[in-house]
């Protein structure tokens, strides 16, 4: 987060908070799962997300401007080199990718239009942050104070956001959380593998009893023990 954003102030942070939404693939907030908060460190998760990032990705976005006679697609020849490399650091489709991973995890995503001096967008950034806070300013304007893994924050106009919803219900903003919804799933997910590694390791301890039928003394059944050990438990010499 801080080398994407080293060239790129923060801006004034309007002071009125309406709604904001704690993103649920960090650990900074340890209530998001019972289980440990990280959703994405499931084998299970990620197989199930990597499709679907992997078809997004796939796909050419296109800036389409509808006038009254036709439709302009790429009307400003800039805009299609943006689109194909966003910013220094990755090209459109790992743009996608990422943009769709969050999307998935938190059911919201952002990215940063950044604009030159002529107000033109210029570079396109994702936001990886672990909270958004939603404010109005004095005139009514939408900005999103976002909350990165350092501590730092950073502040942005919405009209300079892409913001991707999806479970978009309640809030008027943001999309619904779904860890609501994953808690007693992501529960069950780490107490069956907990239980199949207590399985195996159980299992891979045999348990055995020697019964003799007199009184035999420690020494002698020491050696008795080891020599049904070395006749029957070894494997170099179980042929």
């Amino acid at each position: 987060m801080i080398n994407l954003f080293k060239n790129i102030k923060n801006k004034i942070s309007p002071k009125k908070s309406v709604y904001g939404v704690k993103l649920m693939q960090q650990n900074t907030y340890a209530n998001t799962f019972s289980y440990d908060g990280q959703i994405y460190r499931s084998d299970i998760v990620r197989a199930c997300i990597r499709p679907f990032a992997n078809a997004i990705s796939k796909l050419y976005a296109k800036h389409i401007r509808l006038s009254a006679n036709n439709i302009l697609v790429y009307p400003e020849p800039y805009i299609k080199a943006l689109l194909e490399q966003p910013n220094p650091y990755m090209h459109g489709q790992m743009l996608l990718y990422k943009l769709a991973i969050q999307t998935k995890l938190n059911s919201n995503a952002f990215a940063l239009i950044y604009r030159d001096e002529n107000g033109c967008p210029s570079q396109i950034y994702p936001i990886p942050a672990v909270a958004a806070d939603a404010r109005y300013d004095d005139y009514g304007y939408l900005w999103i104070e976002f909350l990165v893994k350092n501590g730092n924050k950073f502040t942005f106009p919405y009209r300079d956001l892409i913001h991707l919803r999806q479970d978009y219900n309640e809030n008027d903003i943001f999309g619904e959380s779904p860890s609501r919804t994953l808690v007693d799933l992501m529960d069950i997910v780490a107490t069956t593998d907990s239980g199949i590694k207590g399985a195996i390791i159980n299992g891979g301890t045999l348990r055995w009893l020697l019964k003799f039928n007199q009184v035999v003394k420690p020494e002698k059944l020491k050696e008795e023990a080891l020599r049904f050990m070395q006749n029957y438990l070894s494997i170099s010499d179980s042929a």
